[in-house]
């Protein structure tokens, strides 16, 4: 994604085995895409989302249909570190 960003300069999508949040955000932030894709991720934890904002200190707000499930969550996530 990196090379084909720089040289034809148009928007990149980095993909594959990228599973860690600070590795998407390092990918980002250094410039070497414009986006992440994330399938695998998501399909081993369709919570990856939540996840990763956590790992940044980030607030989780769940829609509130979600309710229900909000305890059994913040137990994932505790344990998930």
């Amino acid at each position: 994604a990196e090379a084909v960003r720089k040289g034809a300069g148009i928007p990149t999508r980095a993909v594959g085995l990228i599973d860690d949040p600070k590795q998407a955000e390092a990918i980002l932030g250094d410039g070497r895409a414009d986006m992440v894709a994330l399938a695998r991720a998501f399909l081993a934890d369709p919570r990856w989302g939540w996840r990763a904002a956590a790992s940044f200190g980030e607030e989780i707000r769940p829609a509130p249909q979600l309710a229900r499930s909000v305890t059994t969550m913040q137990h994932w996530m505790k344990a998930a570190g």
